[in-house]
């Protein structure tokens, strides 16, 4: 089933991200991941609806705007994550994580 789910605040999204066990470990912090990862995702889902299905191509949107430094919706540019030489393995647990945090605000939002 393709339910309809709507998000939290932006200040829930971020705080969420940052506490995540994957994206809050320090050394994506310290490399600028997790406030890049929470900044995309704010904007992107901040207090809107969209179908739970959704959830997981958009977060591999926010990895492939990542990997190319630019985000792809205001075409500003992003930090140069690249350098940072993480393999495809470490992206895809990336997008992994970004989709179960998006998955769990929802939840939150949905149960207030």
């Amino acid at each position: 089933m393709n339910l309809e789910v709507n998000f939290p605040d932006a200040k829930t999204i971020k705080s969420t991200i940052s506490n995540h066990q994957l994206l809050g470990k320090s050394d994506y912090q310290q490399k600028g991941i997790t406030q890049a990862v929470a900044e995309l995702a704010a904007e992107r889902f901040t207090n809107c609806q969209m179908y739970e299905l959704e959830i997981g191509t958009r977060a591999m949107l926010i990895v492939d705007d990542l990997r190319s430094s630019e985000d792809s919706v205001t075409r500003s540019p992003l930090p140069d994550f690249r350098r940072l030489g993480l393999s495809d393995g470490d992206w895809v647990e990336i997008s992994e994580a970004i989709e179960q945090v998006l998955l769990n605000c929802a939840a939150m939002a949905n149960n207030q």
